[in-house]
């Protein structure tokens, strides 16, 4: 839902766990789920935010890049000798 969002010119407001970090590095604002304080803190930062995800960011998540991604690791996997 998030890629969506972004793909769409919204702001992105994310959890703060590893995986999101990795994904969305500076083009989301980061918050802490359990934390009202640190939810309403990102959600101003993102509704202050101008500009959108670039196009760079936002074709690094597209289908045909995922299903070559997943093609490249099949096709590593498959080479690979038996143990």
């Amino acid at each position: 839902s998030s890629l969506e969002a972004a793909k769409n010119g919204c702001a992105l407001v994310v959890s703060e766990n590893p995986i999101s970090l990795e994904l969305f590095k500076n083009h989301a604002e980061f918050c802490q789920p359990q934390s009202v304080a640190s939810i309403e803190k990102a959600l101003q930062k993102a509704l202050n935010q101008t500009g959108q995800p670039s196009p760079e960011f936002l074709a690094s998540f597209s289908w045909p890049l995922a299903a070559k991604k997943l093609a490249d690791l099949y096709m590593e996997l498959c080479s690979k000798d038996e143990v």
